[in-house]
């Protein structure tokens, strides 16, 4: 979830993920990101390596520090 302090948590079902972000336009960087590191069975932590985001309407393409994307997040309301 990103806040509108520029605070961002997360959590996959195993490990929980936490940081800061900013916006500039439709382009989200990421920052000071740090998370656990749990040995959970059939639980990728792909969004340890997000470093910037891309939004087109409700989905958010996150992207590597190489600018690859690694995969995508739809709006969350919550």
């Amino acid at each position: 979830m990103l806040s509108t302090d520029g605070a961002l948590e997360g959590h996959d079902g195993c490990n929980s993920l936490s940081g800061t972000w900013s916006a500039d336009g439709s382009t989200v960087t990421f920052s000071e990101l740090g998370g656990t590191e749990m040995a959970c069975p059939d639980v990728d932590p792909w969004l340890s390596d997000a470093r910037s985001a891309e939004v087109d309407g409700d989905t958010m393409s996150v992207m590597d520090e190489s600018g690859d994307e690694i995969g995508t997040l739809g709006r969350f309301d919550g």
